[in-house]
């Protein structure tokens, strides 16, 4: 499993979601709706966004949908092929255990915020997606049913051929709609876990793939650790930045005074982040809506918040974190 943490994600990574909803009847603008982002911009390969803009994408898609079964409709759409070289190299694999081994050292290549790993005990092995981001209880539903789809596909296209799931953990709560869940997944699901997992039968490990080319697939994952190599090179800098921040609570310097702290000139520190398609500013805004988030959750007054974050009145935090979520703040509050 990867240990590298993506800060900004592929715009195509929202095509696929969209593509469902217009199909569905929904027009795309609303589904795009105070993301700051034209429909025309998902055709840009290289454009990247960043976590708050495609959050308020998938909740605008919860809102407008109001269909429970959202999260698994969605994870259709994402087959293996739509990873790119990630999914070429599994398809092409020798075996489907070979194809595993991929999912495990290559997972962040998806687009997903879980922490994927294969894993192996008793009678089962199994996808496993662990949330390490601390995503929100409508996006954690979202996004489970979303990945838990979309690797129930995956092992039918790796495959070739449809094989049933032997069990299926998910994080959330079912919400009541527990045996939509159990007939979607056609075996156990159990609800509440401390991580999602779609487990499949340990012996599916040895079986030969029906694209088998191990040439094909070394070449590919050459260029999968390539480009791991690129983002784990990326999130060191922005790694640092959240520490320096992180390690003066109450102090956002600008760019200027992070450049300085870094050693580096204010030149080089937007050059760098710009060639990660990314900005000072927006990494700021990032952090400030998960301190957001944390505080919260506490008994603290949205004043005391606003003034730990670095807003000089409320009404500018109130406005920041509606422009972040797409909710205010209250929302989150016990």
């Amino acid at each position: 499993m990867s240990s590298v943490q993506r800060t900004r994600i592929s715009i195509l990574g929202l095509k696929p979601s969209l593509q469902v909803m217009v199909q569905r009847g929904y027009d795309p603008n609303r589904c795009l709706a105070g993301c700051g982002i034209e429909p025309a911009q998902l055709e840009e390969p290289d454009l990247q966004i960043s976590r708050q803009q495609e959050f308020r994408f998938y909740r605008n898609l919860i809102d407008l949908s109001g269909d429970p079964r959202i999260g698994l409709l969605l994870g259709e759409a994402y087959p293996p092929q739509r990873y790119g070289l990630f999914g070429y190299a599994m398809l092409s694999a020798v075996t489907f255990g070979d194809a595993m081994e991929l999912v495990d050292k290559f997972g962040i290549l998806t687009f997903s915020h879980f922490d994927i790993s294969i894993v192996q005990r008793d009678q089962l092995a199994a996808m496993e997606m662990r949330d390490s981001i601390g995503l929100d209880p409508d996006l954690l539903r979202l996004y489970s049913d979303r990945d838990v789809s979309a690797a129930a596909l995956a092992v039918e296209e790796i495959l070739g051929q449809r094989v049933p799931a032997r069990e299926v953990y998910l994080m959330h709560n079912g919400g009541g709609d527990e045996t939509l869940y159990r007939d979607y997944f056609g075996c156990p699901v159990r609800f509440s876990q401390k991580f999602n997992a779609y487990g499949f039968d340990p012996t599916l490990m040895a079986r030969p793939l029906p694209l088998a080319d191990r040439q094909n697939s070394q070449y590919f994952a050459r260029q999968c650790q390539l480009l791991l190599d690129r983002l784990s090179s990326q999130s060191r800098l922005v790694d640092e930045i959240r520490q320096r921040v992180l390690a003066t609570p109450g102090y956002f310097p600008d760019a200027e005074q992070m450049a300085d702290l870094l050693a580096i000139s204010p030149r080089t520190l937007r050059r760098r982040l710009s060639a990660e398609g990314s900005s000072y500013q927006e990494i700021i805004g990032e952090i400030r809506y998960e301190l957001a988030r944390q505080y919260l959750a506490t008994s603290l007054p949205v004043e005391k918040i606003a003034e730990l974050l670095g807003y000089s009145e409320p009404g500018n935090f109130t406005h920041a974190f509606k422009r972040w979520s797409g909710q205010a703040p209250s929302r989150f509050q016990p």
